[in-house]
C-alpha cells in the first residue's frame, strides 16, 4: 500500500496531523487483515506519505464521471512514471477537500481480476477528518482494491452479512474505536485473496480451515472489471479468430477468467470460459492476439482439450503479425494438453497462435498465458490455485 495525498490545484496541502492520522489508519487496517488471515500473511505498507499536486482545480474533478477518480489515477500514474500494467502498488489516495465527502470512498483493481497489477483506494480528506467510520470504510475499500467484490456477488445480504465486503452497519468503527462486531473475511473472500499473489504472496486457501462446516462455498470466483483510465490503453488483450467459435464459445475466453482443469468428472466443456474452433480442413486453427501495448515474450503456456480427452492440439506455431508483416517466432510439438513453448525473446503488439488439431479437426482452448523471462504478462483475471 502506498499512502498518497492528492491536492487539486488551489487546494490546501495535508497537515502533519492528517499525515499522522492516515498512517495510523493504514497501520490499523494492515493489522486487521493480518488478524483476519490468522497471521498467515500480511500486507506491505510504505512508510511515509507522498503529496501529489493535481493539474486541475476541484471543480474539474467534480464535473467528471466517477467523481473524477479516473483522471486522478491517470495523473498519479504519470507522476510516478508507471503504466497501469507496471504499477506495483495499491494507491491509497486521500483527495484534499475539507468542504464535503467528495470523492466518496471507493476502491478497485486497476486492471480488474486478481493480481493483474496495482489497485486503488480513494477517499476525501473530509472523510479522513470527520467521518466516524472511515476505518471500516478503508478496510472494505482495500478489499475491492485487492479484487474482492461486494458480498452480494456471492448471493449474501449486503445489510446483514458478516463479510467485510457487505454494508453491514454493525461493522462500523468510530474514529479509532473498533466495532464490537467487525466484518470478517468469509470463505469466498479468503479463496480470492489467495489468488492475488502480488498482494499476499504467502497466503494459501485451506478448505478445511477456511470453509465453515455445513456451509457450501460458491463454486466460482467473482471478479471486478478493469478501470477505464484516460490516456491509458484498455487493460484487456483483444482476441479474434477466423476459425469459428463453435457451440457458443468465444475466442476472447482464452485470456479471461480462470483456466479450469481439462479432466472431469464428466464433460467439462464450458462455452462461457473456453474457445472451441470449427472443424478445419487443414487441421490448423488460429487465434489473433492484440495486446494493449507492445510486449516482449519468450514463452507461451497453452491449455487445450476438455473433459480429459476431447480436442487437444498437437502442434503450435507462434507468429508476429505487426505492421502487416508476419515473422515466424516458434513452431513446436505440444507435449500434452497443458504445454509450454519457449522461444528467443520477440517484441510486438500483434501475435498469431496457430494450433494443429488431432483427428477431430477441432481444437478446444481453455486458456493462454504469456511470459517474458520468469515474469507473467497480462495474466488471467483469476490465476490458477496453488
Amino acid at each position: 500500500m502506498r499512502p498518497i495525498f492528492f491536492a487539486p490545484e488551489g487546494a490546501s496541502l495535508p497537515s502533519a496531523e492528517q499525515r499522522a492520522r492516515l498512517a495510523r489508519h493504514l497501520a490499523w487496517a494492515r493489522a486487521r487483515y493480518t488478524e483476519l488471515l490468522g497471521g498467515r500473511d500480511s500486507l506491505a505498507l510504505d512508510t511515509g506519505t507522498v503529496v501529489v499536486q493535481g493539474r486541475m482545480p476541484p471543480a474539474f474533478y467534480r464535473g467528471r464521471p466517477e467523481d473524477g477518480v479516473p483522471e486522478i489515477v491517470a495523473e498519479l500514474l504519470d507522476h510516478f512514471r508507471v503504466s497501469r500494467f507496471s504499477c506495483p502498488w495499491v494507491l491509497v489516495v486521500v483527495v484534499m477537500n475539507p468542504r464535503d465527502d467528495f470523492p466518496t470512498g471507493g476502491g478497485r483493481p486497476l486492471n480488474g481480476g486478481l493480481g493483474t497489477g496495482g489497485g486503488l483506494v480513494v477517499l476525501s480528506s473530509f472523510a479522513l477528518d470527520r467521518v466516524p467510520n472511515v476505518q471500516s470504510t478503508i478496510q472494505h475499500e482495500l478489499g475491492h482494491a485487492f479484487g474482492l467484490p461486494h458480498a452480494d456477488g456471492y448471493g449474501r445480504d449486503m445489510r446483514t452479512d458478516p463479510s467485510l465486503m457487505s454494508y453491514n452497519p454493525a461493522h462500523h468503527t468510530d474514529g479509532f474505536r473498533p466495532s464490537g462486531t467487525p466484518g470478517v473475511l468469509v470463505a469466498e473472500d479468503v479463496r480470492a485473496l489467495a489468488r492475488n499473489r502480488r498482494v499476499l504472496a504467502k497466503l494459501a486457501f485451506d478448505p478445511v480451515r477456511d470453509v465453515p462446516t455445513r456451509r457450501a462455498i460458491a463454486p466460482d470466483i467473482v471478479t471486478l472489471g478493469p478501470m477505464t483510465i484516460p490516456g491509458h490503453p484498455d487493460a484487456r488483450v483483444g482476441v479474434t479468430t477466423r476459425s469459428g467459435e463453435a457451440y457458443g464459445s468465444r475466442a476472447s475466453n482464452v485470456v479471461q477468467g480462470e483456466i479450469r482443469a481439462s479432466a472431469g468428472p464428466g464433460v467439462t466443456f464450458d462455452a462461457s470460459r473456453m474457445w472451441h474452433s470449427d472443424s478445419s480442413a487443414t487441421g490448423w486453427v488460429g487465434l489473433e492476439l492484440t495486446f494493449p501495448v507492445s510486449v516482449t515474450l519468450s514463452r507461451l503456456a497453452i491449455y487445450t482439450q476438455h473433459s480429459g480427452r476431447y480436442h487437444a492440439a498437437r502442434r503450435v506455431r507462434v507468429t508476429l503479425a505487426d505492421a502487416g508483416r508476419e515473422a515466424s517466432v516458434a513452431e513446436a510439438d505440444l507435449a500434452g494438453p497443458e504445454a509450454e513453448v519457449a522461444f528467443a525473446p520477440a517484441h510486438g503488439r500483434r501475435w498469431r497462435v496457430s494450433l494443429l488439431a488431432g483427428e477431430s479437426g477441432q481444437v478446444g482452448v481453455r486458456g493462454l498465458r504469456f511470459f517474458s523471462g520468469e515474469d507473467e504478462v497480462f495474466p488471467p483475471a483469476v490465476p490458477t490455485a496453488r
